[in-house]
């Protein structure tokens, strides 16, 4: 059994809150056309890169606060399907 790296995780654990943000758009801003979205569900926080819906959202971990969210963001990338990618899997 291999043991989970998780050596991001308590990196970005570091970080405050502001500067995780600022990590965020700098992700965003190369990989996602500039765009994170964060919702606060009844569950608690998630983040996701690109823009969507709360219900495009299930699938990812609510986390209890917005710090564990943007850490998550960071490590684990979670993102809404892109209208592209849709488009060239229904091809």
């Amino acid at each position: 059994m291999m043991k989970e790296n998780s050596t991001p995780r308590k990196t970005f654990s570091t970080f405050s809150v502001t500067g995780l943000l600022k990590l965020a758009q700098l992700a965003a801003d190369a990989h996602h056309d500039g765009k994170y979205t964060i919702f606060s569900t009844s569950d608690g926080f998630k983040a996701l890169f690109g823009s969507g819906t709360a219900a495009q959202a299930e699938a990812v971990e609510a986390y209890d606060s917005l710090k564990g969210a943007l850490v998550n963001l960071l490590v684990e990338a979670p993102a809404f399907a892109s209208a592209d990618s849709s488009l060239a899997a229904s091809r």
